[in-house]
């Protein structure tokens, strides 16, 4: 279902779709980091506004999002709807937060700065 809204431009669909298989630890991440760039990349934020939409309406979405997406999901959309999110209200964990900064570091240290300036306000400690 995921390939057929990207095949059809629907990509608030697609990024529902894949948010889905997202939360389900038994998907391979593998699967995930292949979906990620179709469905999150691009200049068109209507994935990523439908992904932290998703984020900020649902608690039980925080911890796996910290965590499985600043592995997998393209760096540059992760940051961009944890910031998003922060923006909206969303009061991640920091210590979760600061694991994820770390993580995406490693992946693209121009996105974790980004994510780290946002996180600034909700989480001090988190520094500059």
């Amino acid at each position: 279902m995921l390939r057929l809204a990207l095949a059809n431009g629907d990509r608030p669909e697609a990024a529902r779709r894949y948010a889905a298989p997202f939360l389900r630890p038994a998907t391979p991440d593998k699967l995930l980091l292949e979906l990620g760039p179709a469905v999150l990349g691009g200049a068109d934020a209507a994935a990523r506004d439908t992904l932290v939409a998703i984020v900020v309406g649902g608690e039980r979405w925080h911890p796996a999002f910290l965590r499985r997406g600043a592995q997998i999901m393209p760096p540059a959309a992760f940051a961009a709807i944890a910031e998003g999110s922060i923006a909206r209200g969303t009061r991640f964990d920091c210590g979760a937060l600061k694991g994820s900064i770390e993580t995406l570091t490693r992946r693209d240290a121009g996105a974790a700065a980004a994510l780290r300036a946002a996180a600034r306000k909700p989480c001090p400690a988190l520094g500059g």
